[in-house]
């Protein structure tokens, strides 16, 4: 099958891709703030794919001056979601010691009970 070498690829206009990274930039931040991160994962991962499409986008470079106020809009919703991941991740790992601990400790008295 023989392809045309005229074809032209059709692109999604910037301002489509950079509303749609908001969007899901703004559910990511919802979901970290409700301790989803399961949907924080899976809003990441559409939003990877919509950020590619934007990054390849012909007219990506030349619209950036207009596109700077919603992608640091986009940018300061990340920065939240890691912090937030980062506080969870640390809340996480006291628990997991915490639980570690009070195995020991009723090991040990186990031990001296028995």
């Amino acid at each position: 099958m023989a392809t045309n070498p005229e074809a032209r690829i059709e692109y999604v206009p910037c301002e489509q891709l950079v509303e749609r990274i908001l969007r899901l930039s703004e559910r990511m931040l919802a979901a970290a703030r409700r301790d989803d991160w399961r949907s924080v994962e899976q809003h990441e991962n559409l939003r990877r794919d919509a950020l590619e499409a934007l990054y390849a986008h012909p007219d990506y470079r030349q619209r950036l001056p207009e596109l700077a106020e919603p992608l640091n809009r986009i940018l300061a919703m990340s920065r939240e979601c890691i912090v937030l991941g980062e506080q969870a991740r640390h809340s996480m790992t006291v628990q997991m010691l915490n639980l570690q601990r009070g195995r020991c400790m009723s090991r040990a008295y186990l031990q001296d009970a028995g």
